[in-house]
């Protein structure tokens, strides 16, 4: 994966730590940070650094092993991010990364927030998620997500992490 510097005139490949970025989650930030998949795991990358976000996941989810979705990520222009993942038991969530930690945003095993949510959905096309302008997560670091009850009916959702 390959991102145009405007400052340097010259293409970077991005990359989590050693490993070559193969998955955009989301769009690319004011501070030319992208959030990607290498390896098959979730990282804020730039063009001279990348950081790891899911190396330690909330207590809420000790014990649970997680597969990291590649599509309906976002970031916004302070560096924080929104990652979808799918447990290997069959639920789902939202994670968010605060530039500290990962905070559980929503889960349908933890049931969070209501009990009977059946599927969780983020905007899935990295090209629409412009920080700053629209996409699942704001610069205000709030999270739109539609959930789909167990009857089969809709909740749109704005959340915080806090």
């Amino acid at each position: 994966m390959l991102l145009w510097s405007f400052d340097t005139d010259e293409w970077a490949e991005l990359a989590g730590g050693s490993v070559t970025a193969t998955v955009l989650l989301g769009g690319v930030s004011d501070d030319g940070e992208a959030l990607v998949l290498a390896g098959d795991e979730p990282y804020l990358a730039s063009q001279t650094d990348s950081t790891a976000l899911g190396t330690t996941l909330p207590n809420d989810l000790d014990g649970v092993e997680v597969v990291w979705a590649d599509a309906g990520g976002a970031i916004n222009n302070a560096g924080h991010a929104v990652l979808p993942y799918t447990q290997t038991g069959g639920g789902s969530g939202l994670l968010m990364w605060t530039g500290d930690e990962l905070l559980v945003i929503t889960d349908t095993e933890l049931k969070e927030p209501v009990d009977d949510i059946a599927a969780i959905y983020t905007g899935s096309s990295p090209e629409k998620d412009r920080p700053g302008v629209s996409g699942v997560l704001n610069d205000s670091d709030e999270v739109v997500f539609r959930v789909v009850l167990s009857d089969g009916t809709q909740r749109i959702y704005l959340g915080r992490a806090d």
